[in-house]
């Protein structure tokens, strides 16, 4: 991935699922998926989490390729967030990647206008600011309680919502 070109506005979607990266080579790829991006494409994610470490179900095993929803919201501030959170659940993908399993999820969808040129700093008081004080979710007003099955459900119908607006356009 370090010298794969993504293109620029190519995907409808980009889907990243337990990709660990050094945080350098995360920083670069995430900027190019942006960048990859169509106008309404959609950046769909999952990755180990912090916590990872400590359930012993899989995943990379140094800290510097979790991903937290701090550092995803810091990744991609130029995306609209549909969805973010971190949570418990078990995965099942072969013998060494299962358990219960800490995860962050992320669906996220570039705006239908140009990008600003360059990476957008965070503004004071934005979500990942909010996110400090916050056990991995969101924002405590907009996510239901991490880990619940209401969650999860949640996590289900904005996917099943994005495609199915995809498929009447």
């Amino acid at each position: 991935l370090a010298d794969y070109e993504f293109g620029e506005t190519k995907w409808d979607a980009i889907i990243s699922i337990f990709c660990h990266l050094p945080p350098s080579l995360r920083k670069k790829v995430h900027a190019a998926s942006v960048r990859a991006l169509k106008r309404k494409g959609l950046l769909i994610l999952e990755s180990f989490a912090p916590g990872q470490l400590e359930k012993g179900t899989g995943g990379p095993p140094d800290a510097e390729r979790l991903v937290s929803t701090i550092m995803l919201m810091e990744d991609f501030p130029m995306l609209d967030i549909l969805h973010l959170q971190q949570l418990e659940r078990n995965v099942v993908e072969g013998d060494y990647h299962t358990g219960l399993s800490s995860v962050v999820q992320l669906v996220a969808q570039r705006p239908n206008a140009e990008l600003a040129a360059g990476p957008t700093p965070l503004p004071a008081g934005s979500y990942a600011e909010q996110l400090a004080d916050v056990s991995g979710g969101y924002a405590a007003s907009s996510i239901p309680e991490l880990g619940t099955q209401e969650a999860q459900a949640s996590y289900r119908a904005c996917l099943d919502e994005l495609f199915t607006e995809s498929l009447q356009a």
